[in-house]
């Protein structure tokens, strides 16, 4: 018996439907329609990124990482999600206690390596993602390459004969050089995972990764981005046939980890960026002569650090820069600012007024957090609970129709307005699983190991592998 995890990273279930709207994924579409896949809306927890949504899935961690970039105050380093020997060095320190999802099995497109046996992820070594590329027979390179060529001349010509926007990228991000890389990446990655379901590999996890970074660059309804899910529709076909074909069972499981929203960059609003906005108003607003602040954007969210070896609490931060906090929630490109108040509630200053609130206690409609506040307060409230996370917070606002990004992107993610809190699960006939309103992916994670153990207590009794059965524990870091 088998489990295979395949991610459409970045799509929201708002996102699906309507790609399923347009046709732009017929074949998948058709196995929703018929009954062979369940889809269910599902909600993560903030920050709405796919790192944070790895570490519960895979570690089972109750309290997520803060975002894409972030300061380690245990280290006093900076935390890049982007960067594969940062991603090594945090998954080597962070997260060796409990028991890896992904534990004997193999991890294709992820950010982290999951401690699969078998991996080709941002956290790859160099080595070990030529050792994976051997795998795949050149014929299957080379299709790929001419899916690759085709897919981008069609793009180029696209967008060069005046039918598309021609803002909308920089040169260094060319629709030539994105459109080889994305269905290349998902055509190498379905082969890998092909290969493990041919070998017998207990859980094979596939992440497409190509809809989230191309949304990043172009925006989520672009044309390349629609493009490449039609491939990726394609690839995803190749595994639903496979697992139907096969004679061993196989549970799948097909999900996303958050949504995107179209965005325009602060500074290309504000004609400044956000660090530079930060460092003139503590410098104006500081009762010392000089306060070194770090900011670090992740989309639509973004931390502020004091110089403190720990978390400041509102009252602290209001002694040190007075007015700061009032200033900086009455920006026209910031929604909230949230920080920690006393006895564990949570302070979120918007335009209207400052309030704190006791944990479970419901957001005032002043503050405009929707239908769901008290669940995003709820979110936000765990955010702040992790010492790696900022003094401050920040939530940027929706701007003419498009959210406001702290980072030079066109969609952008890891906050809660429009769809960005908002992901799909879609499973097979055989495969049962609960949805909670919260921690999401850490409930995935104690639900597939339960279905994995049966599983390994046969293998063991067979003599074939020992597992360690030991329930999940989250460091000491980790814990409010």
């Amino acid at each position: 018996m088998q489990i295979l995890l395949l991610q459409l990273d970045g799509l929201s279930h708002t996102g699906l439907l309507r790609v399923f709207r347009r046709g732009l994924m017929p074949r998948l579409q058709d196995r929703v329609d018929s009954g062979r896949l369940r889809l269910r809306a599902a909600m993560p927890d903030l920050p709405s990124g796919t790192l944070s949504f790895h570490a519960g899935l895979f570690y089972g961690h109750s309290l997520p990482i803060p975002g894409t970039r972030w300061w380690d105050r245990t280290t006093s380093q900076v935390i890049d999600a982007t960067s594969p020997a940062s991603l090594r060095r945090l998954e080597k320190t962070l997260f060796g206690n409990g028991t890896p999802l992904l534990e004997k099995g193999s991890a294709y497109g992820a950010q982290i390596t999951g401690r699969s046996a078998s991996h080709l992820c941002v956290a790859t070594s160099r080595s070990q993602i030529l050792r994976q590329l051997r795998r795949i027979p050149a014929k299957g390179l080379f299709s790929a390459a001419l899916l690759a060529l085709e897919h981008s001349r069609r793009e180029v010509a696209h967008r060069f004969h005046g039918t598309a926007h021609r803002g909308c990228f920089k040169p260094k991000n060319a629709p030539f050089r994105h459109g080889i890389y994305g269905p290349m990446a998902a055509s190498v990655t379905t082969d890998l995972a092909l290969q493990d379901l041919h070998n017998g590999i207990p859980i094979i996890f596939a992440n497409f990764f190509g809809h989230d970074t191309f949304s990043h660059h172009f925006g989520p309804a672009d044309h390349l981005v629609e493009t490449l899910l039609s491939i990726i529709d394609k690839q995803l076909e190749k595994l639903f046939e496979a697992v139907d074909k096969q004679a061993k069972q196989c549970d799948v499981l097909l999900l996303s980890d958050h949504g995107q929203a179209p965005c325009q960059p602060f500074h290309s609003i504000y004609g400044m960026r956000l660090e530079q906005f930060v460092g003139d108003l503590g410098r104006v607003t500081a009762v010392q002569a000089h306060l070194p602040l770090r900011v670090f954007g992740s989309g639509n969210l973004a931390h502020i650090y004091f110089p403190s070896s720990r978390p400041m609490l509102f009252h602290e931060i209001k002694e040190a820069v007075p007015g700061f906090i009032r200033i900086l929630s009455r920006h026209p490109g910031i929604h909230i600012v949230a920080c920690r108040g006393e006895d564990g509630s949570t302070v979120l200053a918007s335009e209207a007024n400052v309030v704190q609130l006791p944990r479970g206690t419901s957001p005032p409609s002043r503050l405009d957090l929707g239908e769901k506040g008290q669940v995003i307060v709820e979110r936000i409230g765990a955010l702040l609970a992790g010492q790696d996370s900022g003094d401050l917070i920040l939530f940027g606002k929706s701007v003419d129709g498009r959210l406001v990004s702290f980072l030079d992107q066109r969609g952008c993610h890891n906050g809660f307005l429009a769809h960005q809190l908002e992901c799909f699960i879609a499973t097979t006939a055989g495969l049962e699983l609960d949805i909670p309103e919260t921690g999401l992916a850490t409930s995935l994670h104690r639900q597939l190991l339960s279905l994995q153990a049966p599983r390994r207590e046969a293998k063991e009794s067979q003599g074939h592998f020992s597992i360690q059965k030991s329930p999940v524990d989250v460091p000491r870091r980790f814990q409010p």
